[in-house]
């Protein structure tokens, strides 16, 4: 491709200083990465490079270009191999960015801040790396290479190489010594990725710098937001006002700290309570250094386990781990002004501005007329994530087993309903939850259970029916008993109070006589007057 008007190009093979020396350069074995921010440091070259020369990206590839990167592994060989189709390095640039600590002339746009990344991800995942780059405007591509398995010499060889497309560069890693990344580090690559660079692949976000398609190993990275809340105001637990309207839960936020700095974005609450989803997500000019919490890539594929540890949730927001307010907020916010770390996991903040960020939010979660934190306490959701529902069926598919192991052979009975049982119809709806199991006694007969959870706001807290004839029972409980009100209805304690109900259930059926309901009668008649 000729240099484009105005412009000079050679096509003469130079050198280039990379000090610091090669011992140097084996530091960045040691940094603290994980590899989907070492990947990730790529990612940011090219936006960067794709937000310089998006005018001239768009002249020679139409109006309507979007950065592709492919980020592809090679198992056989250990080699990772990082392309993009932006704007290339210049020649009169080259001396700059293989030079550790020399970030760019103007770093007032794109990612790239301190000069490191590049270098730093590049010897973090192995020893030899080559560079092959196409700039725009000039007559020749270039490549090089720079091996610290031994000592070298400053000086690197960039020799000419034809040009192979319009503009782009590749970036070639060989002789890992990262391990190269297997099912859950795939897994985890897949879902951090797009959630670090959402603003930038989702076709959501209007002021996006620039539009971005991550392929890994061939795979389209995509991201889906959590859906919000829609729903009328919750002053308390009883339920809205009448003249209350449905609003969607989303109030965006402008703060300024009193160190002059900005922060804006906004705080909404999700429609299904999800310990995995909430929290919030911190980013720099879109990229995600904070509150990153892994993307479900539609099969439910998600790194649930590391969403705890990536999440970002002030104690004095989400409070304690399972509450309502832990599964409810979350958010995203622009941390931009106050740069990043060399490694891009965390925002360059002082305590005190932190603090003073964390107050600003509770103030706008507490502000009248329509509190959020008000709603987050008192709105009662039915529903829980997909992925919440997918966890809590494993653990009651365990939870029946471990029940009919350790109540198996229990003293038999002679079968007799309540007689106020028997005159009560409940007026339950179901929310979905439930466990089942079979119960042997002594003398050989199989009892089955069920425990389903139901909703009825005035219907007591636990009903046993029985079918006589088939030794069938069936065990509800009332979820949104009012005396549950001042109660997180979370994971941990639906499983608690699930266990405790089918051994009370358990025990007044196995109990002989026909009053072995009374002390279940008795429960629900004191928990109704302690709610009054």
């Amino acid at each position: 491709m000729p240099a484009a008007k105005g412009e000079k190009s050679s096509s003469i093979a130079f050198s280039v200083d990379v000090s610091p020396d090669a011992s140097a350069l084996k530091m960045f074995k040691s940094m603290s990465f994980t590899p989907w921010y070492a990947l990730g440091e790529f990612v940011d070259n090219s936006i960067t490079s794709a937000q310089r020369d998006v005018k001239k990206l768009k002249a020679i590839y139409g109006k309507d270009y979007r950065l592709l990167i492919d980020i592809d592994i090679d198992q056989a060989s250990g080699t990772i191999t990082i392309s993009d189709n932006a704007g290339g390095i210049a020649r009169t640039d080259m001396q700059r960015a293989l030079r550790t600590g020399h970030p760019p002339a103007d770093t007032s746009t794109g990612l790239s801040k301190h000069g490191v990344g590049l270098k730093a991800a590049s010897f973090w995942w192995g020893s030899n790396v080559q560079v092959k780059t196409w700039p725009i405007g000039e007559e020749t591509g270039w490549r090089l290479g720079i091996d610290i398995t031994n000592d070298i010499t400053p000086l690197v060889a960039v020799e000419p190489i034809p040009r192979e497309i319009p503009s782009g560069t590749k970036i070639i890693i060989q002789n890992l010594w990262q391990k190269i990344p297997q099912t859950s580090t795939i897994r985890k690559i897949e879902s951090y990725l797009p959630s670090i660079y959402r603003m930038y692949i989702s076709n959501n976000y209007s002021n996006a710098p620039i539009q971005c398609t991550i392929r890994y190993c061939g795979k389209v990275l995509e991201y889906t937001a959590p859906e919000l809340l829609t729903a009328p105001y919750w002053p308390n637990a009883e339920g809205p006002d009448a003249q209350a309207v449905e609003r969607l839960w989303r109030l965006p936020a402008e703060i300024s700290l009193s160190s002059g700095k900005q922060i804006k974005g906004w705080v909404g609450i999700l429609s299904s309570l999800s310990r995995d989803l909430s929290g919030f997500f911190l980013h720099f000019r879109g990229k995600g250094i904070a509150g990153v919490v892994p993307a479900d890539d539609g099969d439910g594929n998600s790194d649930a386990s590391g969403a705890a540890a990536g999440a970002y949730k002030p104690k004095s927001i989400f409070g304690q781990g399972g509450s309502y307010q832990d599964q409810s907020y979350v958010g995203e916010f622009d941390l931009s002004d106050f740069g990043k770390t060399i490694t891009t996991d965390a925002p360059l903040w002082s305590i005190e501005e932190e603090a003073e960020f964390v107050r600003a939010v509770e103030k706008l979660l507490d502000s009248p007329p329509e509190s959020f934190s008000k709603m987050v306490l008192n709105y009662k959701r039915r529903k829980v994530s997909r992925r919440e529902q997918e966890k809590q069926q494993i653990w009651d598919e365990l939870e029946s087993k471990r029940i009919q192991d350790a109540l198996d052979m229990m003293p038999s009975h002679s079968v007799s309903i309540s007689k106020d049982d028997a005159a009560h119809t409940p007026n339950f709806s179901s929310d979905g939850g439930k466990i089942a199991f079979d119960i042997r006694d002594k003398e050989g007969h199989t009892h089955s259970f069920k425990l389903q959870w139901v909703i009825g706001r005035s219907e007591p807290f636990m009903t046993v029916l029985e079918d006589e004839s088939a030794r069938v029972h069936t065990v509800y409980v009332n979820r949104e008993h009012p005396a549950l009100d001042n109660i997180q209805y979370t994971a941990e304690v639906r499983n608690s109070l699930q266990r405790v109900c089918v051994a009370l259930a358990a025990a007044e059926v196995f109990l002989p006589g026909y009053e072995r309901s009374q002390v279940r009668m008795k429960l629900n008649e004191l928990l109704g007057e302690l709610h009054e």
